[in-house]
């Protein structure tokens, strides 16, 4: 995903800077860098835009799929077992999740977002 189409498809869902940063757990400083071109795009954020911007639905709504947990997993390069600790259920759980084997619980949005938010402020200490 380019800068350029971030920026499109957040304009497009009518959401400002504080709005896209709350769905995704970055500061506004790392998204107005990613839209300048000056900072990476995580795959997570991506997959995360295109699949808004398909379904047009509020933030809130965003219902998790396979390929949202292994874009989350992989953009913060943890373990299957790692991933399931922080969501506080099994590595067997969270296998079944990402193979599509059991759907994936709405409340883990919510969980997910926590999360990431955390991650992200750990990695933002780092020298």
């Amino acid at each position: 995903m380019t800068p350029q189409e971030l920026k499109t498809l957040r304009l497009s869902l009518g959401w400002t800077i504080a709005q896209a940063t709350d769905l995704t757990g970055l500061s506004a400083h790392r998204w107005e860098r990613m839209e300048a071109g000056e900072s990476k795009i995580p795959p997570a954020v991506a997959l995360i835009m295109r699949t808004k911007a398909q379904k047009g639905t509020a933030s809130e709504d965003l219902t998790l799929t396979p390929a949202h947990l292994t874009a989350f997993r992989r953009a913060f390069s943890l373990t299957q077992a790692l991933a399931a600790a922080l969501a506080d259920v099994s590595r067997v759980t969270w296998n079944r999740w990402e193979m599509g084997k059991v759907p994936v619980p709405a409340h883990l949005t919510a969980t997910l977002r926590t999360v990431v938010r955390e991650l992200k402020n750990l990695q933002e200490e780092k020298p």
